[in-house]
């Protein structure tokens, strides 16, 4: 599924949306398509925030430093229960959003229907919502609640503006 991001994306606002995101590591290859997440990122507004949550202790030194280069705060999830990296990536958001502002536009970069709270907290209070994902492999109750904000993770190169 590819779409056009629009100008109603762009920013009819006199100064640029902020944006966050969050990657969970364990569900989308983001390593792969790094520069492609932030090419849309940058589209949509000015990044205010760029986590990715993943299991960094079980991954080369090489791959972390190129991955904090292009930008991106790593944060390391030491528990490797199921789930903990979900709730350790909603609470760190949760957190971020009552000691500060909440984002213009949440990017989640997912395929786990367990990031749905955050969905749904951030479109009742009129933000716009977009979700990254794998082929085959999201939650249909979350591709329910963002309708068209939705891309494939492997077609984002794919996309071109259009104002």
């Amino acid at each position: 599924m590819i779409d056009k991001i629009t100008s109603k994306h762009l920013a009819s606002q006199s100064s640029r949306a902020s944006v966050a995101v969050l990657v969970d590591g364990q569900n989308v290859n983001v390593l792969k398509h790094n520069r492609d997440v932030l090419n849309f990122v940058a589209n949509l507004g000015e990044p205010s925030l760029l986590w990715f949550f993943h299991h960094w202790s079980d991954v080369r030194p090489s791959k972390a430093k190129k991955v904090e280069t292009d930008g991106w705060e790593i944060i390391n999830v030491r528990e490797k229960g199921k789930n903990a990296l979900d709730y350790q990536a909603i609470k760190a958001f949760r957190e971020h959003c009552e000691a500060s502002v909440m984002p213009d536009i949440l990017v989640l970069i997912t395929c786990d229907k367990d990031f749905l709270p955050l969905v749904k907290d951030h479109l009742q209070a009129g933000r716009e919502v977009f979700v990254i994902g794998r082929r085959n492999a999201i939650s249909h109750r979350l591709l329910s609640w963002v309708g068209s904000n939705f891309y494939w993770v492997e077609e984002l190169h794919l996309l071109h503006v259009f104002s």
